[in-house]
């Protein structure tokens, strides 16, 4: 929340990447969208980890070619 403070940002203006339940839980309790980046350790947590996260790459190369418009992005934002 200091880094919002210091760039005068608010949550609904941030995109976090996580790969940890804790992660996501802490990003979303402050309001955050959240990128699910797979990683195989977070198998056991996939299910809740995927119920709370609103977009989901498989590597961060996908968001890159995403933001370059090499790659339409296949997944929908989550509506609440």
């Amino acid at each position: 929340m200091r880094v919002l403070e210091h760039y005068h940002s608010s949550p609904q203006q941030c995109l976090v990447f996580e790969d940890s339940l804790h992660g996501v839980m802490a990003a979303k309790a402050a309001g955050m969208d959240v990128v699910n980046v797979y990683d195989k350790y977070s198998d056991k947590d996939r299910e809740s980890i995927n119920s709370l996260t609103d977009y989901k790459i498989d590597f961060y190369c996908e968001f890159i070619d995403f933001l370059k418009g090499m790659k339409a992005y296949e997944y929908k934002k989550r509506d609440y």
